[in-house]
């Protein structure tokens, strides 16, 4: 999304039938999501990269869950990588919202890049000793410790 220009989008309203909408720095399409619906997260994040066909492209997309309306539906992008425990999938399944597909070149200015520097070399040096930075670090996101 970085690259497309933009820093957040509001959707309003909800679509009729299903649609996924691709987002680049150039303009933003509206395509009907009906071959998509009924797809697990995996296939419609292959299928919806395809289509686009971009370099560099990302999706965010939803399953049968979120098109469902399940309460815990999540969105997800990357395979792995889950956006969740609000239901957060459920909107965009209440909106026929199948996919969003994000793609360009533009790059954000920093307004300070010194201050961002600083404070990413002041983060990392008060967490190195920190013991949950620790189990993350050996255990990963899904650690437990007793």
């Amino acid at each position: 999304m970085n690259r497309t220009g933009y820093d957040a989008f509001i959707f309003e309203e909800a679509s009729v039938e299903p649609v996924w909408i691709d987002v680049s720095d150039q303009k933003v399409l509206f395509h009907d999501g009906k071959d998509l619906w009924g797809k697990d997260t995996y296939s419609t994040e292959d299928e919806v990269l395809k289509k686009v066909n971009q370099k560099g492209a990302g999706a965010l997309v939803i399953g049968p869950a979120g098109e469902n309306l399940v309460r815990y539906a999540v969105i997800e992008n990357d395979y792995w990588r889950s956006l969740g425990r609000t239901g957060v999938g459920a909107v965009m399944g209440s909106k026929k919202l199948k996919a969003i597909a994000f793609h360009g070149e533009k790059k954000k200015e920093i307004a300070y890049p010194d201050r961002i520097e600083q404070f990413a070399k002041e983060t990392l040096e008060r967490g190195k000793d920190n013991p949950g930075v620790q189990n993350y670090r050996r255990l990963g996101t899904l650690n437990w410790s007793p």
